[in-house]
């Protein structure tokens, strides 16, 4: 994948604007799926702690990896990824970079490598389709074609 890390923006500095512009705002965070090896978490934001509905949502999907930081914190991560993809649908980002940083530093290649290998090390224990498609993307990417047809094998024998 090519991007700069440069034109996306923390969650922080969308947090910082937002409180800035809305002091009386609120941001509420839902935890809506929790599976053995994922998350997914929903936040609301609120321009006014009155308001009744939100300003607007947003969705974020974490998966339980067995090195780095969603090896302990995935759940903390699908927190920060929702309110940031919450802000965003808000207009707190960049035009052109909805995702936040952190979003686009968790889909580099570079830093996807050792949870590819971790996937395929117990590949016929995988079961859970969303990683495998993505185990299939990030093969794909890094030309590890032999990687991605074993991965896509395995999704179809799971599906069936």
């Amino acid at each position: 994948m090519s991007f700069n890390l440069d034109n996306y923006e923390p969650v922080e500095d969308r947090l910082r604007r937002f409180w800035q512009d809305h002091p009386e705002g609120r941001i509420l965070t839902e935890l809506v799926e929790a599976g053995e090896s994922r998350f997914i978490v929903r936040a609301e934001v609120y321009t006014d702690r009155d308001d009744a509905r939100p300003a607007a949502t947003g969705y974020a999907f974490e998966i339980v990896t067995q090195r780095g930081v969603n090896a302990t914190s995935a759940l903390e991560n699908g927190e920060t990824s929702a309110v940031g993809r919450a802000l965003a649908n808000l207009n707190y980002a960049p035009k052109g970079a909805r995702p936040s940083r952190e979003e686009m530093e968790k889909a580099s290649t570079r830093n996807a490598g050792p949870e590819l290998d971790a996937l395929l090390a117990d590949l016929e224990a995988a079961t859970d389709i969303p990683r495998l498609r993505w185990a299939f993307g990030v093969a794909k990417s890094l030309g590890r074609d032999d990687d991605a047809e074993a991965i896509r094998q395995r999704a179809e024998a799971v599906k069936a």
